[in-house]
């Protein structure tokens, strides 16, 4: 999939070794097996052939599993050639998604306290 921004996705690192990001304003890293789910909002840092090098991720912590309630926590950009990125669940309300392919069907939404 081309352009996922608005999606929550699952970013993980790509390759053997541990990624550096930026994580609210600070360096982070984000370790080989470690797992960073967030809203996929942006793209930015845009290149005379039109690609785009960074992604801003706001990092998300599903704090009720069984109603898929979140909240939102720290801002993250990552250089989208360090990492993997895929869709792991749609973002609510439901309604929001009613126009989306059926190939969407098969994520859950999660929604925003």
């Amino acid at each position: 999939m081309e352009n996922i921004t608005g999606f929550i996705v699952l970013v993980e690192p790509l390759g053997e070794k541990p990624i550096e990001f930026i994580y609210n304003g600070e360096k982070a890293a984000l370790n080989v097996g470690d797992k960073f789910i967030g809203y996929f909002w942006q793209m930015t840092d845009k290149d005379a052939a039109g690609n785009f090098h960074k992604a801003h991720i706001r990092k998300i912590n599903l704090v009720d599993t069984e109603k898929q309630l979140f909240i939102f926590e720290g801002e993250a950009k990552f250089n989208v050639s360090t990492i993997s990125i895929s869709i792991h669940a749609k973002m609510g309300p439901e309604s929001n998604n009613r126009f989306l392919p059926k190939e969407f069907d098969q994520y859950d939404t999660w929604n925003l306290i």
